[in-house]
């Protein structure tokens, strides 16, 4: 269902060389649009974005930073990026990005997937996701079991947030390497992985007897509350 854009305003952050050419477009078919600002990649907490339109570079050190605050504070993501980066645009998908608009830009497909987006009277107000007994508060980055806290490393955190925003099914041992490690390319590879699940396991449940978090042989893991 296509929606009238000259109702909406979007949003520019972080587009780079990406924003003129974005301004003309949008513009010239009359859409209203403004650029934001970001602080130490995030957004004031009081941001309330109707479109965000946004370029990552997600082979650069913390490209997958500003993502988690411009998710939560928009009704919309869209992202600009070379469409050969296809392991990344999985699973920004994952988390909750909208759509993806190739470079160099096509003021056709701009519009068009624009134009497409699913329309939200509001921003999601979760800022907690549960998973049987664990809750994950994604403001805080703070993850209890039955309302008792638990320490987890940065890597578990991430880890287990990405297994919890897919719930049920299965996350790839490339695509939780690629999370964690921007690049998709660490000491060990997917080794590692199985070393910070086991690890994970140990802190959230029996790891004897895995109930929550499983393993789906020859492909990954899977949150999946009993």
């Amino acid at each position: 269902m296509q929606h009238d854009l000259t109702q909406r305003h979007v949003t520019l952050l972080g587009l780079g060389p990406q924003i003129h050419p974005t301004r003309e477009i949008l513009g010239g078919a009359g859409i209203e649009c403004a650029v934001g600002e970001m602080r130490n990649f995030r957004l004031p907490e009081d941001a309330d974005i109707d479109i965000a339109l946004t370029s990552i570079d997600f082979c650069a050190s913390g490209a997958w930073d500003p993502l988690s605050s411009i998710l939560k504070h928009s009704r919309n993501v869209v992202v600009l990026t070379p469409l050969a980066m296809r392991a990344q645009i999985i699973q920004a998908l994952a988390l909750g990005v909208d759509d993806f608009v190739s470079i160099p830009l096509n003021a056709g497909e701009l519009l068009g997937r624009l134009e497409c987006l699913p329309f939200r009277r509001s921003l999601d107000s979760v800022t907690t996701l549960d998973a049987g007994p664990l809750s994950i508060d994604l403001s805080k980055h703070r993850v209890s079991r039955d309302g008792q806290s638990i320490t987890l490393t940065p890597t578990e955190y991430r880890l287990l947030e990405l297994l919890a925003r897919n719930q049920g099914s299965t996350v790839t041992r490339q695509t939780l390497v690629e999370h964690l490690w921007n690049t998709g390319q660490t000491a060990g590879g997917t080794n590692v992985i199985e070393v910070h699940i086991n690890r994970l396991r140990q802190k959230v449940e029996e790891p004897d007897s895995p109930r929550l978090i499983r393993t789906v042989r020859g492909s990954g893991y899977c949150l999946q509350v009993p």
